[in-house]
């Protein structure tokens, strides 16, 4: 009993181990639908109506129908309000002055998709610094720009586009 398995033997013992795969299957697709039908006989027990039951599911269906359209409503404003907002931006460090070293000197551009938004320049001296702040309007600024802030600007829309790729 315990010698040798010959070839017939490993077929019989496949043969079986599928057979109790199978029925384990079987099992618990009962299981599932004994479920079901124990919920829904609960449910049947508790209104008495089949066809109320019906109705509550249906309405539940509706309830369901109509939270996922104005979930979609808001995605759709969201996704709106997202492209309006100043969710790019870049910097540039420089030396405003040859005898101040260290690019203590910058300016960001702070934009959305439609190149809106505003440029903050914060140039620093040996005895003070200045702050400027612009509005950029579809990548223009009713301002002059420096070479400095132009480059800020430029550069948020090359990292967009190098980002998409």
């Amino acid at each position: 009993m315990f010698g040798k398995i010959g070839e017939s033997q490993w077929l019989i013992y496949a043969v079986l181990i599928i057979f109790f795969l199978w029925l384990s299957y079987l099992s618990l697709r009962l299981w599932q639908i004994l479920k079901s039908r124990r919920q829904l006989s609960l449910a049947l027990k508790k209104d008495k109506d089949i066809q109320l039951v019906i109705s509550d599911v249906l309405k539940e269906i509706e309830e369901l129908d109509a939270r996922q359209e104005k979930a979609e409503d808001s995605i759709k404003n969201n996704r709106f309000l997202l492209g309006k907002t100043g969710r790019y931006t870049s910097l540039v460090r420089y030396d405003a002055f040859a005898d101040i070293g260290g690019k203590l000197s910058f300016s960001t551009a702070i934009l959305n998709e439609s190149g809106d938004g505003i440029i903050i320049t914060s140039i620093i001296g040996r005895n003070d610094n200045r702050v400027y702040a612009k509005p950029i309007k579809g990548r223009v600024s009713s301002y002059p720009l420096s070479e400095e802030e132009k480059r800020a600007i430029a550069a948020v829309f090359e990292e967009r586009s190098t980002k998409n790729r």
